[in-house]
């Protein structure tokens, strides 16, 4: 409980210095077309990230954990991982890079040719920043293998709070081209003092090429994935449609949503993953059955606590939007509905991690994919009718309405997986 508690603070300090971040983006240049294009160009590097980081995690993590006290293999198979990030990120972001000129106007159909352009400038330092992440990701699951959860948290969290100390100098002079770049060297900082702390596990790209057996998990990941992880490129295809400052201000609200998901991540769902490994490699599957409620029982406790706690403080955050930002009482009154339209987003965000992490501690990499590619059409659907009836809101609640479908899906499941395991143990 200490450790979750200590855990929970680093990680709420690394997420309120990259939302200070964003609000300091807002008021420095305002809610309009400008931060539409940076946001915009946020997107592909941050959907490549996921699909390949989900992918490299899901298989690494367990492989690290039960290794948690051979040092020796431990850092071979950082080495191994790391050539296996290395070619998967190097390999897919430059194929996406040359196509980006021919994408960008497909995903965003509202913007203008100037528009197009400046998200094409925006996304190249962007992209390079991507692949230092996704080792970077590795690195923090090796970590994180270990028990070494504070020390990933804590470099995190010092990068986030200088990267917001640069914008703060840099922004006002230089515009958000200094905000890339600066996204840019935060990420490459965050690597080299990883792989210090990860004992400099050089990437061995000719192992992780050879390691079949990851690969073979990984390929229902990495395929089935790169649909569904795709949802916020359909969200951006008709935010881009809406008036000017619309992806603005619901990236806001859901970085925001994002940011409680992180910390109720890395307090609730985190320090359980490596535990569920643990219960299957000592065949106690009541005990995985029992952490994997528990851990469910306290995400949808502490969401229920968010959501009265967002009613009761809405005029002080009407008020905080305001007055900090300069934002009109319209813009803030979007941001505060769509925030209370996402909390399912939020609930599942960090239950559905617990169900992920059950399944791949039973060696189960395609059953969370095909759940996750239902949802997703699901999803399709909804933002596709909703879209049309509320516009912006109805995004909102057609994306908070298929997750919570994906997690009744991804908790029948788990519980028939666990069942049947608990049968053949009689």
């Amino acid at each position: 409980m200490k450790r979750s508690f200590s855990i929970g603070i680093v990680v709420t300090l690394q997420l309120l210095a990259t939302v200070a971040t964003q609000l300091l983006i807002i008021k420095i240049v305002g809610v309009g077309v400008e931060t539409d294009i940076y946001i915009a160009a946020q997107t592909i590097p941050a959907v490549l990230s996921a699909i390949i980081i989900t992918a490299l995690q899901s298989v690494w993590l367990p492989r690290f954990s039960v290794l948690v006290d051979d040092f020796s293999s431990w850092c071979n198979e950082q080495s191994v991982a790391q050539g296996q990030g290395l070619l998967l990120g190097v390999g897919i972001i430059l194929f996406i890079y040359l196509l980006l000129p021919v994408l960008m106007p497909f995903i965003f159909p509202g913007f203008k040719e100037a528009q197009i352009q400046r998200a094409l400038f925006f996304s190249c330092p962007l992209l390079l920043a991507a692949i230092f992440n996704i080792q970077t990701a590795l690195l923090t699951v090796a970590l994180r293998a270990r028990n070494k959860f504070i020390v990933a948290e804590l470099i995190a969290m010092l990068a986030a709070t200088l990267g917001m100390v640069a914008v703060i100098f840099f922004l006002p002079g230089y515009g958000l081209e200094a905000v890339v770049f600066i996204t840019l060297i935060r990420s490459i900082i965050v690597y080299l003092i990883q792989m210090y702390f990860a004992s400099w596990p050089l990437p061995s790209v000719i192992k992780g090429w050879q390691c079949r057996s990851t690969w073979k998990m990984m390929k229902p990941l990495l395929f089935g994935s790169s649909l569904y992880k795709t949802s916020p490129l359909v969200d951006r295809y008709w935010l881009s449609q809406v008036s000017s400052g619309g992806i603005t201000v619901y990236n806001l609200a859901q970085t925001v949503m994002g940011m409680m998901a992180t910390i109720l991540d890395r307090m609730i769902a985190m320090p359980l993953a490596p535990s569920f490994s643990r219960y299957v490699n000592e065949l106690d599957y009541e005990g995985l059955k029992k952490s994997y409620r528990q851990g469910i029982y306290r995400v949808t406790v502490v969401i229920i606590l968010i959501a009265i706690l967002l009613f009761l403080a809405k005029p002080i955050i009407m008020m905080l939007l305001s007055h900090i930002l300069d934002l009109e009482q319209e813009v803030s009154e979007s941001i505060w509905w769509i925030s209370i339209l996402l909390l399912g987003y939020l609930h599942v965000a960090v239950s559905g991690t617990i169900a992920v992490a059950v399944f791949y501690a039973l060696s189960d990499s395609k059953a969370p994919v095909y759940i996750g590619l239902m949802g997703f059409l699901v999803g399709l659907i909804l933002k596709w009718h909703l879209f049309d009836l509320g516009g912006i809101y109805g995004i909102a609640i057609a994306t908070s309405c298929y997750f919570l479908i994906n997690i009744m899906a991804f908790d029948l499941f788990v519980c028939k997986k666990i069942n049947r395991r608990l049968l053949s143990e009689v």
